[in-house]
């Protein structure tokens, strides 16, 4: 089957001023056949065998990232570089991301082998995800219990390995905040003169301690230590309480002593950071390659032209434009040596079009509600009409026609403030430039211009005479690309960067907002969690099953002494009997467990609530963003793309991950009441995985399909919205709207936000990398999200988006560079995750000789989170600091070094011919496959235009030197008017000797014009005049005339400001 790519939509033939004529084949006198032909042209479709088809969802390539050309092709490429590079990158990102599964296989095997005891006591499903993490690696635990001075035993289990030493025995006196046993939640603080870690008990009791452990309870789950069988010194027998602490450990995981896991996890970790990157790199090298394969050598305005800003004061923007293209011009031709890709160029130093962005553009914005009024007004007045026929009593007519009124009322109240704000604007009579667009004669000119107007700070203090000669009145002009001329906002160009960072603000503080829905529910997860900890002493449950009569035992002990047994008991009960667990009775005739249940509910599912919540609080942030955008005004389209972009990752990561970690982080000196950094965990400890971790991976698994799904809501709106149109029948040609274009808008489909996708992309990707070290499953999950979104945005965007916005490599260019950065953050929080020394058993490592830190002692240290002499005394963590370093040396040499010393070889270079080769490869290329000559590359009407244009400016010029009312006016610029003049004349000589020579124009606008009007019998020889079509520039980005581009010249077609020239 022979497929042929169709170029463009070419505009509906007129002559003559008669307008094209469609049948009214709809209800209300509309066209069904119009709007059919307008979806054909806004959706993406395929020419097979002379017929306009919809793209095949499988068959449909979009090439992937590969030496071989024949595998990057992809069928995509009309619809411009910024999709093709889209799909190609998703394809890229999952294909690193398996590799990087791949190499977490090891360190996943090994968590999941560590401990399986809370899922065996708890088999739930964040218990399950919480079994991937490093906090299941058989960490040492402690056990810990507490008893009165008449009880004899004292009870200790381990809920993992087994009893391996004692670790603390002696006396409390009373409640303290600084937990010495976190697991059980004993908040106590042993006496200091009687205290076994202290060496008070003497060394009788100790040799006592030490005996009877060994011989009792050493290698067992659960152990009832025999306070009796000790004797405790005189010191001990003033306090109330008796208190033991004894650790559990289990010394190997699948054999392998945990030293060595740790070095298995360190390298491979370190393996997965470098291939990240360097694929990362590799991604950019094709980014490039990609954006010329796809565009290939097709010229658009912006290959010629140039942004210009830093304008000088001026009264008459007219002048201003005469005096910059005399001014550069001059400078270009009084500079010698100046050639960049070809110094034969005849037509560098010329100027082709100047064209003066003015701050009175805003009006634009208030044309856009006029005409959104307008029709508001319209399809009132004509329901107001139809009540006349509608059958419906008076009464109900009455009420209908009143609630209208009072609409239209509205209406054109708003309609009437917008149309005094366009009378204030229009009355005002400064104008003045705020940026100027030069298009240049050749692109060697344009890179001219930006070569010699290239003023660093320290030329400019330091610089010569002729450096001084390039100012125009005092004022550096900085030169940059310009935009696509239909990609710039104009209606924002006046707003300056000051009153942009106000607009940022204000949104930003809306976003903040937003995000505290899930910091209010955070908050209120920490505290049913405490609730239930307070009531019943929550601790991890041994593996031994417990009766009623232990459970009711412990229960009825004040609340500070319990061991949590009734937690434990209800919980066992409920995993045999579920909700009937509730009707439990205990030997007093109480149901404890209704209680329990209610509140362990509650707070087991607030995990849930809260990685639901904070799914769609990320999907409502980039719609709320996205509306909110539009207030920033930014000064083009790719520049409010990228932004987006990015406040949607942050505000989302922020939302994710960041606020998560900050409300449960215990930094040590916050107070108590405090909401951030008062938290209970200041280590990434196994409590810290099984409650944050865990919810941060229910999150990543939520997002990889609430996205889609939230677009699916979104999708069947629109679908019952098109239904209940047809009242609810199949046939589209029945529908209740009464405009042409609401028929027409009502089957496009909604555009393509890429924002949202590059967004979630950089959210995901960086939670997934930043905690990837102790969660590494996450790794697959970015796998099985970036594989959904393919699928679902390739069928979505073959199906029902318009055709998307043809934006470059700029977006995806961006989004690469922050994603190298989170691997250096990886590098920071692995190190903190990795330095505890509870996950590998490395307490007794001493690799430097500056001692090691004693369980005991960090647990008082209020600041023990920054552990630095732990963190460089263990073996593993030396290597991975290394590895660290070595990554920051490659980081740097790669975005610093590397890039200097390839800017200082083509400066070195410069007078070589070869540097054309390196610098200026591609635009080489452009310059070869067309002619030199900007305007020899136009179509035929677009010369005639720009001349009509050209000689209606010559005579305002002359107007303006010659009218006895204008002498004293402008008797100082005489001279550069007159030079103006004289260079329009020349300039029109040249427009027409390149009309002579545009002899295809008229052959390819016809066939343009039947392939629009006759989708379905294009000329066979369509492919071969497409490819000579392609030597012309885009009609829409030849020229930055604003009264040229649409939709703004539709806005200016009738407006008395075009004809007095103010704009």
């Amino acid at each position: 089957m022979r497929q042929v790519s169709v170029l463009k939509n070419a505009r509906v033939k007129k002559n003559d001023g008669e307008k094209e004529e469609f049948i009214r084949d709809a209800d209300n006198g509309l066209s069904y056949t119009k709007m059919k032909k307008v979806v054909e042209r806004a959706h993406p479709r395929i020419l097979v065998d002379g017929k306009l088809e919809k793209y095949p969802i499988c068959r449909a390539k979009t090439g992937c990232h590969l030496p071989s050309q024949k595998y990057r092709k992809s069928d995509l490429k009309e619809m411009g570089v910024g999709i093709c590079l889209y799909f190609k990158f998703l394809k890229y990102l999952i294909c690193m991301f398996i590799v990087a599964t791949i190499f977490a296989i090891p360190s996943i095997v090994f968590f999941i082998s560590g401990s399986d005891g809370e899922f065996k006591t708890n088999p739930s499903f964040e218990t399950m995800l919480s079994l991937t993490t490093i906090g299941n690696l058989g960490t040492v635990t402690a056990s810990c219990s507490s008893a009165d001075n008449n009880t004899q035993t004292v009870s200790l289990f381990c809920t993992y390995g087994t009893l391996i030493n004692v670790q603390e025995a002696g006396t409390i006196d009373s409640r303290n905040s600084n937990s010495n046993c976190k697991s059980n939640g004993a908040y106590l603080a042993v006496n200091s003169s009687c205290s076994y870690a202290a060496s008070t008990l003497g060394a009788t009791a100790n040799s006592e301690l030490d005996s009877y452990f060994l011989s009792n309870c050493q290698g067992k789950k659960i152990c009832d230590f025999d306070l009796s069988q000790i004797t405790w010194p005189s010191s001990c027998s003033s306090s109330i309480k008796f208190y033991l602490k004894a650790a559990c450990e289990s010394e190997k995981v699948l054999g392998t002593d945990k030293e060595t896991i740790g070095y298995i996890v360190v390298s491979f970790d370190i393996i997965i950071c470098f291939f990240l990157w360097i694929a990362l790199q590799v991604h950019g090298s094709y980014e490039d390659l990609e954006e010329k394969e796809i565009e290939g050598i097709v010229l658009d305005g912006e290959d010629f032209t140039i942004e210009v800003a830093n304008i000088p004061p001026h009264k008459d923007y007219r002048v201003l434009k005469v005096q910059i293209w005399r001014h550069i011009e001059k400078v270009l031709e009084d500079s010698p040596n100046l050639a960049v890709l070809d110094e034969d160029d005849q037509n560098a130093h010329k100027i082709a079009q100047l064209n003066v962005a003015l701050d009175k553009y805003l009006i634009m914005y208030y044309f856009k509600q006029r005409l959104n009024y307008e029709k508001q007004d319209r399809i009132l007045a004509l329901r107001e009409g139809l009540l006349k026929i509608a059958k419906c009593t008076e009464e109900v007519k009455e009420k209908k026609k009143k609630e209208i009124q009072r609409k239209r009322e509205k209406v054109k109240r708003k309609h009437g403030e917008n149309e005094e704000k366009i009378k204030q604007l229009r009355s005002e009579s400064d104008i003045n430039a705020v940026k100027v667009f030069i298009t240049m004669q050749s692109m060697e000119g344009k890179e001219r211009v930006k070569k010699e107007f290239h003023h660093p700070r320290l030329r400019r203090c330091c610089g010569s005479k002729s450096q001084e000669a390039k100012k125009i009145q005092g004022k550096w002009l900085t030169i940059t690309d310009a935009p696509k001329s239909s990609l710039i906002l104009w209606e924002n160009l006046s707003v300056s960067k000051t009153q942009r960072c106000v607009r940022f603000s204000l949104i930003t503080a809306l976003s903040l907002l937003i995000i505290l829905i899930s910091f209010v529910v955070m908050i209120f997860m920490k505290s049913a969690q405490r609730t239930l900890n307070n009531n019943y002493n929550v601790s991890t449950c041994p593996s031994t099953t417990l009766t009623s009569i232990e459970a009711l035992k412990d229960y009825n002990r004040a609340s500070r002494d319990r061991t949590g047994f009734m937690h434990c008991y209800c919980l066992q009960e409920y995993n045999n009997k579920g909700v009937g667990v509730r009707n439990t009775l205990f030997s007093d005739g109480g149901k404890y467990c209704d209680a329990w249940y209610t509140e362990f509910a509650l707070s087991t599912s607030l995990i849930y609530i809260l990685s639901f919540v904070m799914a769609n609080i990320n999907v409502a942030v980039k719609v709320v963003l996205r509306i909110a955008s539009k207030y920033e005004r930014r000064h083009d389209k790719t520049g409010e793309v990228v932004s987006n972009t990015f406040k949607m990752f942050l505000a989302q990561i922020f939302n994710t991950a960041i606020l998560l970690l900050f409300v449960n982080f215990k930094m040590g000196f916050m107070p108590s009441w405090f909401p951030l950094f008062a938290g209970d965990y200041d280590d990434f400890s196994s409590d810290w995985y099984n409650e944050v971790g865990t919810a941060i991976i229910l999150t990543m698994f939520l997002s990889i399909f609430g996205p889609h799904l939230a677009n699916s809501v979104f999708h069947l709106f629109f679908a019952l919205k098109r239904l209940f149109d047809r009242g609810c029948r199949c046939n589209k040609r029945r529908t209740k709207k009464l405009f042409q274009i609401d028929y027409e808008t009502l089957y496009i489909g909604p555009e393509y936000m890429m924002e949202y996708r590059y967004s979630q992309i950089l959210s995901m990707f960086y939670i997934a990398v930043i905690f990837g070290a102790g969660m590494p499953i996450l790794y697959f999950f970015l796998v099985l999200t970036f594989t959904l979104t393919y699928w679902v945005d390739k069928f979505t965007v073959l199906r029902i988006y318009r055709k998307p916005p043809r934006v470059g490599k700029s977006l995806i260019k961006v989004t690469r560079e922050w994603l190298n950065l989170s691997i250096i953050i990886h590098f920071t929080i692995s190190l903190w995750i990795y330095s505890n020394s509870a996950i590998f058993d490395t307490d007794s490592q001493n690799l430097f000789g500056w001692g090691s830190t004693s369980k005991e002692a960090r647990e008082r240290d209020q600041y023990s989170w920054l552990k630095i002499n732990e963190t460089l005394n263990q073996y593993h963590m030396f290597m991975y600091i290394c590895a660290f370093g070595l990554f920051i040396l490659c980081f740097i040499f790669k975005t610093v070094v590397f890039n200097f010393v390839i800017k200082l070889c083509l400066s070195i270079c410069s007078s070589n011919k070869n540097k054309v080769q390196v610098e200026g490869k591609d635009m080489k290329e452009k310059d070869e496959a067309y002619s030199n000559n900007f305007f020899v590359n136009l179509e035929k009407e677009q010369l005639e235009r720009i001349i009509e244009k050209t000689q209606a400016e010559i005579e305002v010029y002359r107007d303006l030197i010659t009218n006895p009312v204008n002498s004293n006016t402008y008797r100082d610029v005489k001279d550069d008017i007159e030079w103006y003049i004289n260079r329009m004349e020349r300039m029109i000589n040249e427009m027409q000797e390149a009309l002579k020579n545009n002899n295809d124009s008229h052959g390819l606008q016809a066939i343009d014009e039947e392939a629009d009007e006759n989708p379905d019998e294009v000329l066979p020889n369509l492919e071969a005049l497409a490819k000579q079509r392609q030597k012309k520039l885009y009609v829409q980005d030849h020229t930055y005339d604003i009264r040229e581009i649409r939709p703004y010249s539709d806005f200016l077609a009738d407006e008395d400001l075009v004809k007095r020239e103010d704009i």
